[in-house]
């Protein structure tokens, strides 16, 4: 790529492809007074899907445009921890207050294994409750039992959960406060 016609190249313009979409981004032009033909230039992306088929292609180009796009360069990003799921709802069921998940995690490539919710009693956050790879099962969702709907009955609470996969625990999700007196 030294020139391009008679002048010296001095952008490169390179495009990525999501496979998975056919979404197409063009990222930040790469630009210098001129380029080697024996240089390496390295591109750094971020902000990828994990788990995700994307292409990339690059196209040489000076003050008279640019060419044509070079070989396809094919890859597939690595997968990471979960997403953080939604933050948790509750049906208004008395006396106890049941938590549901509003919204799954999103895995990143690799199944998720485990739920956790938590919760936050006086300032404080509780042991995580786990719960297999269902948060909606019975376990899960009576945290605010009984217990916690008479004893405490004004007092608010945080709900939280988390989504794991074998590559570790996700982000927490937003907390949902509850209220039991709210309830009735």
């Amino acid at each position: 790529f030294p020139t391009l016609g008679t002048t010296a190249i001095s952008v490169f313009k390179p495009t990525l492809t999501n496979s998975e979409t056919g979404d197409v981004d063009v990222l930040d032009l790469i630009t210098g007074a001129a380029f080697s033909e024996d240089e390496e230039y390295l591109l750094s992306v971020t902000g990828l899907s994990s788990a995700t088929n994307y292409s990339l292609t690059v196209s040489a180009g000076n003050v008279d445009g640019f060419g044509e796009e070079s070989d396809v360069v094919s890859f597939i990003t690595e997968a990471s921890v979960p997403e953080a799921p939604d933050a948790p709802a509750f049906d208004r069921t008395l006396p106890d207050v049941k938590l549901k998940l509003s919204g799954a995690a999103a895995d990143n490539g690799d199944p998720i294994t485990e739920y956790q919710w938590q919760v936050k009693t006086s300032g404080q956050w509780g042991n995580p409750t786990d719960c297999v790879s269902d948060p909606n099962d019975s376990t899960c969702r009576d945290i605010a039992n009984t217990s916690y709907s008479y004893t405490y009955q004004s007092q608010s609470f945080d709900f939280r959960v988390r989504a794991y996969n074998s590559l570790g625990p996700g982000e927490w999700s937003e907390a949902t406060t509850v209220t039991p007196t709210d309830l009735r």
